[in-house]
């Protein structure tokens, strides 16, 4: 049933007597609160001329959170938020009360999520659930939202009932599945009690009367159990602490729909619960009790050895015990009470001032924010792949205005501004996060509030679409910025798509290629105009056509004057180059050319070194050709990616201060390792040129390394070495 909380204690004037209200608290007694700070508090509350009802409201906030266990600064937010709401934080700037601002911040954000658009449309329920606990770094916070909610629940049993249903829908969808998460069953229960009541008055009223009709002759049953029980384990020497467990009247009517049976059967409205010392203690007590009574078949779970996913420890059996009655059973240590009666909270009971343990912390993200909505998810008949892509690849971010957008993983604000409108995307120019500018290629946290800045005339940039790039991540914005671009004006299109395409060959080095078998190679394209119209507007990747120039020689049979064929040309090896058919061949490559995984090579045999591989159009291997063609060898690359091969770059920038640190870190994101840099300032336009050689594995890393160095602020031009 529903649990009855104390009224507030009134002295002889009719006012709240605070002396003996902050007795009752836990804190209290292990001196956890200072009593005078926050008598204080209270008093200045008063005078601040709080409606009573919330100063009421404030107060019984307290009361559960000291049930939880939490400390002063938790508690002092508590009793502000639900005093003052939105105000709170004007009261404690006020007063000068430490260590509470980042809570009532929160507390604030959290509020605006959580009511936002419920009534008015459903489906943002969902979104919501799964956006609270990303967007609040302290736990503590959604601890104060559940005593608040819990509050409101209790004081709404007299109101309207609209007002009741839309407080039973918050439960329902969002609070009780929360507590569930965190593990508080106390505040778990109690939700789902009231929210049930609401909404099924008459069902509820049927259930609390069958139930206190058998209240006693319930109470003397059990009383007899605890007593047998207990004379059992004492004479097994096992020590433990035995009652009689509520069972709750949502769960009671939960199991008589899933069973479909009616009030009498439900057998675990008798139950006992078993605290002990020690697991060894709780596997002792089951063997007592399955000696004595008889086990019911297929009542059994041992949720020690398997947790449930918010954390829940405990042996449950089922019994037929005296009189042929079955009793439900639960044994657990301390420990696992106060986690399943406190969640989280019993990790760092009467503990604040922001220290907490690194298991906190992977509860919170790991457990609460992952597994258990995923499993929740899976219950519900989506496969363990779909649920994976739900919830651990996508974001939740908020418009100015409080509305839920939710994106995939690593989506930047363009993908936001094309989720908003088309027309949004196509004129955006500019982003905040949070209030704070920020790059078009950010990526999106959940929780972050995004705004998106405009220009009258704005229009889709082509290099929205290139991938090395990383400025959209959706389908729909790749698909909304290729149908802009496509209706553009022809001719522009062609001129573009062919300054593109040279542009990045000339950044990369790239050989000269036969224009007429790149077309030949491109689907869909019948001629040039059509071949660079697919590059600007994106249906063809810049880096596809850079692979398809790579293939274009290696597929071809070279002309016998150029190369020595091997009869018997052997499948490269993964792992090494392959010379002449053979895997095993020493080689080096060449530091003329310094040629990459991906380009055509030829190889040198040298006196005494092995084979010297070169680019095909390097300068040494093209004036060797006609002079000594017999030491020319077709060498071919292997399958494997993870060797790294050295390459020259360089760079042009204006100079500013930690512009070096800020090139090096995108290498160094790119995995990409620095062999040597050159540096040299240049006082007539005051640039500074940056020789860098990196290892890469392939020219296309190499490609993606290079725009992203592009990108960097205060970065004129950056080329390869070649």
């Amino acid at each position: 049933m529903v649990k009855v909380r104390d009224s507030l204690p009134l002295n002889d004037s009719g006012k709240i007597n605070i002396g003996e209200y902050l007795k009752r608290l836990n804190a209290h007694d292990k001196n956890i609160i200072n009593i005078e700070s926050f008598t204080e508090i209270i008093h200045n509350l008063m005078l601040y001329q709080v409606d009573s009802i919330n100063l009421q409201s404030g107060l019984m906030i307290v009361e559960l959170l000291d049930e939880m266990g939490l400390g002063t600064d938790t508690l002092t937010a508590g009793l502000l938020w639900g005093a003052l709401g939105c105000g709170a934080k004007a009261f404690s700037d006020k007063h000068k009360l430490q260590g509470i601002d980042s809570l009532l911040i929160d507390l604030q954000k959290f509020d605006e999520l959580s009511t936002h658009n419920v009534a008015k449309d459903p489906n943002n329920i969902d979104k919501i659930k799964k956006m609270l606990l990303a967007v609040v770094d302290d736990i503590r916070v959604v601890m104060i939202k559940l005593a608040h909610h819990t509050c409101e629940m209790h004081q709404a049993t007299k109101a309207k009932e609209d007002r009741k249903i839309f407080l039973a829908e918050l439960s329902e969808n969002i609070y009780s599945p929360l507590a569930n998460r965190l593990g508080i069953g106390q505040l778990k229960w109690e939700l789902e009690d009231l929210s049930f009541r609401f909404k099924q008055p008459q069902a509820y009223k049927n259930i609390a009367k069958l139930l206190d009709e058998k209240r006693i002759n319930r109470q003397d049953y059990i009383s007899n159990v605890v007593h047998e029980l207990n004379v059992a384990l004492i004479a097994q020497e096992i020590s433990g602490e035995i009652s009689g467990r509520a069972k709750h009247i949502y769960s009671i009517w939960k199991k008589m729909k899933r069973k479909m049976v009616p009030y009498n059967e439900i057998y675990d409205v008798r139950a006992l619960r078993i605290v002990t010392d020690t697991i060894a203690d709780c596997y002792s007590v089951l063997g007592v009790i399955h000696s004595i009574w008889q086990h019911v078949p297929k009542e059994f779970d041992d949720y020690i050895a398997n947790p449930k996913a918010n954390g829940y420890q405990s042996l449950h059996t089922a019994v037929v015990g005296p009189e042929g009655r079955v009793l439900e059973v639960q044994i657990r240590t301390r420990e696992m009470h106060d986690l399943s009666e406190l969640g989280i909270a019993s990790h760092w009971r009467y503990k604040e001032g922001g220290k907490y343990d690194e298991l906190y912390q992977q509860k919170i993200a790991e457990i609460r924010a992952l597994l258990d909505w995923h499993n929740e998810f899976t219950q519900q008949g989506a496969t363990p792949e779909i649920a994976n892509e739900l919830f651990e690849d996508q974001v939740y971010v908020l418009t100015p205005k409080g509305d839920i957008i939710d994106l995939p993983q690593d989506s930047t604000p363009l993908d936001f501004a094309y989720a908003i409108h088309t027309e949004v995307g196509h004129k955006c120019r500019g982003a905040k996060i949070n209030g704070k500018m920020c790059t078009l290629t950010s990526k999106l946290k959940s929780g972050s509030i995004v705004e998106i800045i405009t220009a009258k005339q704005g229009r889709p940039s082509r290099d929205w679409l290139n991938p090395s790039l990383q400025f959209v991540k959706t389908t729909r914005a790749k698909a909304k910025i290729q149908a802009w671009l496509k209706k553009q004006n022809r001719s522009e299109n062609i001129n573009d798509g062919r300054e593109a395409l040279i542009k990045e060959v000339k950044r990369l080095g790239i050989a000269p290629y036969d224009l007429a078998e790149l077309i030949k190679a491109t689907p869909n394209c019948r001629n040039e105009d059509e071949f660079y119209i697919s590059i600007a507007v994106g249906d063809i990747k810049i880096g596809t056509i850079i692979n398809t120039i790579h293939r274009e020689e290696r597929d071809k049979r070279e002309p016998e004057s150029f190369v020595k064929k091997s009869a018997n040309v052997r499948k490269p090896s993964m792992n090494e180059i392959c010379i002449d058919g053979v895997n095993d061949m020493m080689y080096r490559t060449a530091k003329c050319c310094n040629p990459l995984p991906g380009e055509e090579i030829v190889g040198y045999v040298t006196i005494g070194n092995g084979v010297s591989v070169h680019k095909k159009e390097c300068g040494n291997i093209i004036n060797a050709k006609s002079r000594q063609m017999n030491r020319m060898i077709e060498v071919k690359w292997g399958q494997d990616t993870s060797s790294s091969y050295s390459a020259d770059i360089i760079v042009y920038a204006y100079q500013r201060g930690n512009l070096l640190k800020d090139i090096t870190s995108v290498l160094a994101k790119e995995n990409v390792d620095v062999i040597g840099i050159d540096t040299d300032f240049n006082n007539k336009n005051m640039q500074t040129t940056f020789k860098i050689k990196i290892s890469v594995g392939n020219i296309e890393l190499l490609s993606n390394v290079m725009h992203k160095i592009q990108r960097i602020p205060n970065i004129v031009d950056i080329s390869r070495v070649v």
